[in-house]
């Protein structure tokens, strides 16, 4: 990050990276960014529920899948959702 609201003095160094890879994808990220300012609401509170229940938890979360661009939950999935 080049821009920080703390001071540098006060800024340490990260010793190591715990994840390889973010546990949310890039547009989620942003998502929660904007939520946090929007509703004002902490960005710490906002990611924490964007997190699988699973990782708030402090356990190994498993990706079972993915939704594609332009499916809902539940969509395209073999699940029928119509009435009739």
């Amino acid at each position: 990050v080049s821009h920080s609201e703390v001071p540098e003095a006060k800024l340490k160094p990260a010793l190591e990276l715990f994840d390889a890879r973010s546990p949310l994808p890039s547009p989620l990220f942003k998502l929660c960014l904007w939520t946090a300012q929007y509703y004002q609401h902490s960005l710490g509170d906002t990611l924490s529920w964007a997190l699988p229940i699973l990782l708030r938890q402090g356990e190994p979360a498993e990706v079972r899948g993915q939704v594609r661009q332009g499916q809902g939950y539940g969509q395209g999935q073999g699940q029928n959702h119509s009435q009739g």
